[in-house]
Parts: C-alpha cells; structure tokens; sequence
C-alpha cells in the first residue's frame, strides 16, 4: 500500500484520539482505551500483514495525540487554577489590549480583549476576556485600555458547557465597567490599518445607496457584518432556516470559492490559484482575522482544491491533516467549539455529496453559479443539520424550501453589490443604479426571510434529554457507510 494510506490512517487516529480524550476528560480512561485499541492493532497486524504500518502509525498518532493534549488541558487548567484564586469581592486594576467585537447588544457592546496586566502584574500566559461596557463607549482595534473592576469568571449552565466553550477559546474571565481611561494602543501593519479603513468605508457606503434592511443584509452576505442586526432580524434568519448566509463562516467562503472558480475557470491554473489565494486572504482580513474566520477561510482553500482537482481521496487526507493542525493549537475545539465542526462537515458533505445534489438540481440553470450554490449548499447541510439541531435545540423545517428559492440569488446580489460599490467611485447615481438591480434579489430574500420567519410552524423545539448524543453518533455512523458506499461506487 502507498505511504498516503498509512499517513492517512495515522491523522485520523489523531482527530479520533483527541476527540476521545476531551470525551472521556479522566487521563485513566484514556490509557484504558489506547490499551484496548493496541491489543486490537497488535491482532491486525498478525493476521492481516499488509496493514502494519497502518497500524504503527495509528499507535504513533494515537500517543502523540495523548501526550499534546493531556499538556494543553494541564496548562488550561494551571492557567484557571491561578486566576481563580483572585478574590471575586475585590475590585482590581487591569490593563487590557482590545481585539474585536464579540456581541452587540441594545445598551452595551461586549469585546474581546487579552490581558496584559492585573495590579500591575505582567501577564506571561495568554489570557483573554470578554469585557461588556455601555455602548456610547466605542473601542478599537489594537486600544489598550486600563480599568478597575471586579472579576468574573465564565460558569456552565445546566444545558450547556459554556465556561469550556469560552476556554477553547482562550478566554477565561469576564469584565464589566462603566468607565475606562485608553492608555495607548499597539501598532497593526499598514495593510491591515488601510483594508480595515476600506471596511469602514463599505458600510458607510453600502448605508448610503439601499435601505436600511437590505444594507444590513448586504454587509452580511458581503464582509460578514452583522454588527447591527436586530433581534427580530436574527431570529427570522433561525427560525427560517437562513443563519448560515449571514454568518462569519464556510459559507460566505464557499460562496466566493464558488463565484470566483466560476469566474476563472478559464484561466492557466497557477493564475487561477493565485486570484484564490488573494481573493480568500482579503475577505479574511476585511471580515477580521479571528480563529473562526481563518479557519473557514482555510477550509475554503481545501474546499477549492477539490473542486479543482476532483480527487476526493487526496481531498480528505488534506482536509484531516488540516484539522490536526486545528487540534494542535487547540484540542478543545473538537468538543466545543461548534464552528469547527460546521466547517469541517461542510467540506466533507461537499466532498462526497457534490455528484448526489448536482444530479437532483440538474434542471436548475447554471448561469452566475446559481446551480454550483445550490449543490454546494445541500452538500454541506446533509452533514451540518444534526449539529445544529443537537447544539441549538432546533430545525427549522422550513429550511429546505428557503434554502432552495434564496440560495441561487445570493451570488447575484454580492456581484451586483459589490459593482454598485465599485460604480459609486465613479459616480453616485451610477452606484445607485446598479444598486437598484442589487436591491432587488436583496429585497425578495428579506421578504422570504420575513415571511419563513414568521410562520408559526416554522421551526421545532427539539429536546433528546440524555440521548441526544447518541442519535447524534448513530447519525454520522450511518452518514460514514453512506459515503463508504458512494465512495465505492465512485471506484466501482
């Protein structure tokens, strides 16, 4: 067997061990478990030969995956353990450095900040935080700021595990203060100070040539601005079903991935590639560097190597190598971090259920990708949909049918969006009209949006109790024989 084959077993025994470990969290189990699967792999390899070095490299991945993650969760825990000894009733002085914004809300505005000091003690561990302040209190990018306040730290609920969601993310305490004195500010490379301008001058533009609910959208479906979403908004995109196109994800990748291998196609591959590259980068920068953006953004590249290259054997040994440098730099995402499982089924979907949807929306006109969009869409969902259910307690049944009339509009209205844009440089009323054939795919989708989102039947409260992970792994096992299946038919 090709060296390919025994690398690829080994990377799924890493992606397999990290998941079982944060399963388990008891490092005992863990041994118990590795020890079951030696015996097994000890087994294979006296009666079947030819899998040897699979299984050497399954035992090699299957350690290396132990020994990272039981040193990461460690120093997590060291981390906690340390700041949890801060007095909770007294107020302390922080130094803090703002990344981004995590939440708008009515009165306040929560940020993403990482710690620089507490009483004037230099930090020498990453820390970040979430700090809520009223929302006449505008921060930036790169401002440090100094505040006394109390401290807090994240707590789980009964229904969900939110202090180890936040410390998959790195963030281990919460702040809340009415007032704050900026001390200076760090200093961001020009690129990323001019593309951030650019950004601020989309919105305002964009403001300035639609309506209100059709600029919002736009700023979604765009650069992934949702920063001025209504609550009514945000849940007729749930409860229709219609989250994912205004959401900071693989989506609005795919879509670009979609649109621009479109656009492309005829040009010399290295020419292709490159226009790819650049295209991704700059949405990832003008959306904002986060863990989540670039790490849809990487699935992107993967996903736009498969298509390019239609080998979905080769396909999947990137897309698991990808994922094992996600879990290197940090283990807990694969338990918690519900981002990561989105991007990373949806690119697995596409992998294997292109072929499926493109045979179904085979009627459907394959002018401005609206055909690629709609396949590419039910390709990711058929994987994606049990994660949302079984994490937000929800299916919109409606979702199909709206996915269905607004999916093919979506690169028409960014196209004809970002002309209108482009138009605007050289005159107003030429941005305007183009705006207007923009404002029109715009309008009808905030009008489904309206319409699926209001329909009492809507959406389904779904509760598993204590079995919901259960269905959740028969599930995927019965999608696993699927795609075997499939993939032996590609084969056969």
């Amino acid at each position: 067997m090709h060296a390919s084959f025994h690398f690829l077993h080994g990377l799924l025994a890493y992606i397999i061990g990290v998941w079982i470990y944060m399963m388990l969290q008891d490092i005992v189990l863990w041994f118990f478990f590795v020890t079951i699967v030696a015996i097994f792999l000890v087994n294979v390899c006296l009666y079947l030969p030819e899998y040897r070095r699979s299984c050497v490299a399954v035992i090699v991945f299957l350690s290396l995956s132990i020994l990272w993650t039981g040193k990461y969760m460690e120093d997590v825990s060291r981390v906690s353990r340390q700041l949890e000894q801060l007095d909770a009733h007294t107020k302390y002085t922080l130094v803090l450095e703002i990344e981004e914004v995590y939440k708008k809300q009515q009165f306040e505005i929560d940020y993403l900040a990482r710690v620089l000091e507490i009483d004037e003690t230099t930090l020498k561990e990453s820390v970040r935080s979430i700090i809520r302040v009223p929302k006449n209190i505008l921060l930036t990018q790169g401002q440090q700021i100094q505040l006394e306040t109390y401290i807090f730290f994240p707590k789980d609920t009964e229904d969900f595990a939110y202090k180890q969601y936040l410390l998959s993310k790195g963030i281990y305490l919460q702040l809340s203060t009415s007032s704050l004195e900026t001390i200076g500010s760090s200093e961001t490379p020009w690129y990323e100070r001019k593309i951030w301008a650019l950004r601020a001058w989309m919105l305002a533009k964009i403001q300035e040539l639609y309506p209100e609910n059709e600029a919002i959208f736009l700023w979604g479906i765009l650069i992934g601005a949702r920063e001025e979403l209504s609550e009514t908004i945000k849940n007729n995109f749930n409860r229709s079903g219609l989250t994912h196109f205004i959401a900071v994800s693989g989506f609005n990748i795919t879509i670009i991935v979609v649109f621009l291998w479109y656009l492309v196609s005829y040009f010399p591959v290295l020419l292709r590639v490159i226009i790819m590259m650049l295209a991704i980068w700059w949405f990832t920068v003008l959306v904002g560097d986060t863990a989540p953006v670039v790490r849809a953004s990487i699935m992107g590249l993967v996903a736009y190597y498969i298509l390019m290259s239609g080998r979905s054997t080769r396909g999947i040994m990137i897309l698991a190598f990808t994922l094992v440098l996600m879990l290197i730099y940090s283990p807990m995402s694969i338990r918690y971090d519900v981002s990561l499982h989105l991007s990373f089924l949806a690119v697995l979907g596409i992998m294997y259920f292109q072929e499926f949807f493109s045979r179904v929306f085979s009627w459907v006109p394959g002018a401005l990708a609206i055909r690629e969009s709609l396949v590419l869409t039910f390709s990711a969902m058929i994987l994606t949909l049990p994660i949302m259910i079984f994490n937000f307690w929800q299916v919109s049944i409606v979702s199909p049918i709206s996915n269905v009339l607004v999916a093919w509009t979506i690169p028409l209205a960014m196209l004809l969006g970002a002309l209108s844009i482009i138009g605007s440089l050289i005159s107003t009323i030429l941005g305007m009209g183009i705006g207007f054939f923009a404002w029109i795919p715009l309008k009808y989708d905030m009008l489904l949006v309206e319409l699926f989102g209001n329909l009492p039947f809507s959406t389904v409260w779904v509760d598993f109790w204590i079995y919901g992970w259960y269905i959740e792994m028969l599930y995927f096992m019965l999608m696993v024989f699927v795609m075997l299946y499939i993939k032996q038919r590609s084969h056969g």
